[in-house]
């Protein structure tokens, strides 16, 4: 726990809320998701470092917002899709209502919601949601993982070169320094 005291009150009530407000949001969003998923989603093209938009895409994204309004109306929302909404607090929610709509789109279910709680500019907890396979995993700044999937104990103390690395797609390293980053893990791992 470093660089966030917890002496915010009002901190400690949010991060225990956390798992609470996600599970409100996957009851809203999961069968939306389900639905859509390999429909054949119309997407759109768009010039960001995502390429396309689908209607779900706008659409989950509007709910979550609602949602975080409703509970946290002080609170600013940055979202992937939509314009951010001005805060009059420390808080903001930093949204991706389907990260990887390019697999979404084409039936591959390697997409996620994604939703971060951030503190004075520091993420304290975050979420990723994958509805056709029920997963979830809550992470919170001095508390527990909490995951829907049965976990493998993983050693802390793990090296680099028994571990496995694992991307959607290496083109995500487009940049002359994360492509050598990439590389370079790459020829540090088992896997």
């Amino acid at each position: 726990m470093t660089g966030i005291s917890f002496t915010d009150d009002n901190l400690e009530k949010r991060l225990d809320e956390f798992p609470a407000l996600c599970s409100k949001i996957s009851e809203k969003i999961g069968p939306l998701l389900k639905r859509g998923f390999s429909s054949g989603a119309i997407a759109q093209r768009k010039d960001a470092a995502s390429p396309i938009v689908t209607e779900l895409d706008l659409k989950c994204e509007k709910v979550l917002r609602e949602i975080l309004i409703q509970d946290y109306p002080e609170d600013e929302i940055l979202g992937e899709e939509l314009p951010a909404r001005e805060g009059t607090n420390s808080y903001s929610w930093v949204i991706d209502p389907i990260d990887g709509t390019i697999g979404f789109q084409t039936g591959k279910p390697m997409f996620a919601t994604l939703l971060a709680l951030v503190y004075q500019e520091k993420p304290v907890a975050g979420w990723i949601y994958q509805p056709v396979l029920e997963h979830s995993w809550i992470g919170r700044q001095g508390k527990e993982l909490i995951s829907s999937v049965e976990s493998k104990s993983f050693p802390r103390d793990i090296s680099l070169k028994d571990s496995v690395i694992s991307s959607t797609t290496p083109a995500m390293f487009s940049t002359p320094l994360y492509e050598s980053f990439f590389h370079r893990r790459c020829e540090e791992v088992w896997i």
